[in-house]
């Protein structure tokens, strides 16, 4: 997987780590680094799971992005349209700063958390006990056909 690494507010191209883990269980698969000039980043990952992937830079906060790649079950290659990711924003923590949590599963018609939410969910818990004087608005939403907006 190709994708790209931003500063969300102006959308330039940033350097950092590219972390991405196996959200069933939370298991860290691996670390790339992003071209500092360019943003640009390359992961390769084995089919069969759902894959969690966000940015370690320091003073930002990274939204987490996620790959389903459980209908991919032999070796390779698949292309950001199929996959759906192009970029990952890092959010650079100041004021009013604003990060998706992206990594957040709901079953259809229920209000329970799937397993593969805790990743993202333990990740936001670290970083505001590290970060105590932060204060988070949470918002979402939820259609009849489980797709989920945070």
């Amino acid at each position: 997987m190709k994708g790209k690494l931003v500063d969300a507010k102006t959308g330039q191209p940033i350097g950092g780590k590219i972390i991405y883990e196996r959200l069933s269980d939370g298991k860290e698969m691996g670390i790339a680094q992003s071209n500092p000039e360019t943003g640009e980043f390359e992961i390769r990952l084995p089919g069969g799971e759902i894959y969690g992937v966000h940015a370690d830079v320091q003073g930002h906060i990274s939204e987490g992005q996620n790959l389903d790649l459980r209908k991919f079950k032999t070796d390779g290659t698949v292309t950001h349209e199929t996959i759906s990711i192009e970029q990952i924003e890092v959010a650079r923590i100041e004021p009013n700063a604003t990060i998706r949590l992206n990594n957040i599963f709901f079953d259809i018609d229920k209000s329970v958390l799937r397993p593969e939410s805790f990743p993202e969910l333990n990740r936001a818990a670290e970083f505001l006990e590290e970060n105590p004087s932060i204060k988070v608005e949470i918002s979402g939403h939820c259609d009849n056909t489980g797709y989920r907006r945070t």
